[in-house]
């Protein structure tokens, strides 16, 4: 392992005992540190590390360790927005989002060929997440950025476990 000791990084929930904690990885970066979720009363309270996870033993990147406060901000988005024809955003189901989605991607296809879509994305993504985006006609579309800021906690064990191979290289 990178890390000799465990280090359980955790913000903290003073309000009581937790009602479960739920195995998660940190999705803020593409180094996927394993943690565990607090959840009380079906919402999410608190984070710590994983003391078992081999590429962080447990410790947290500053983002990583703040990241479910964001699940309890007031302007958090709970549903999809679309713009009214005055430019207001107004809320919209979810298949009225992806449909306005599809078609607009669509058009702008038809327009502008694979040059008018970018992409720009986490290194943290799942395998049909992945797969998604490089689904034609997206697939030839010249821009396409990976993010590349990691957190800084377990930086070091991940490069020591293994170097990185050309399909995890970001472009």
């Amino acid at each position: 392992m990178g890390w000799e000791r465990e280090r359980i990084d955790q913000n903290v929930y003073s309000q009581g005992e937790v009602d479960r904690w739920v195995y998660s990885t940190c999705n803020i970066c593409s180094i996927g540190c394993g943690c565990y979720i607090a959840v009380k009363d079906g919402e999410i309270v608190r984070i710590k590390g994983n003391g078992a996870h081999p590429v962080n033993r447990g410790r947290l990147g500053p983002k990583g360790e703040n990241q479910w406060l964001a699940n309890r901000s007031p302007d958090r988005l709970l549903q999809p927005l679309l713009r009214d024809a005055t430019g207001r955003l107004v809320p919209v189901s979810w298949d009225q989002a992806m449909d306005t989605l599809v078609a607009r991607s669509r058009e702008v296809l038809r327009r502008l060929g694979p040059n008018g879509i970018a992409i720009y994305s986490t290194g943290q993504g799942f395998l049909e997440d992945y797969y998604t985006i490089a689904k034609p006609p997206v697939a030839s579309a010249p821009r396409r950025l990976w993010s590349r800021r990691p957190c800084r906690a377990p930086i070091r064990a991940r490069t020591r476990r293994r170097p990185a191979s050309p399909s995890t290289i970001s472009i």
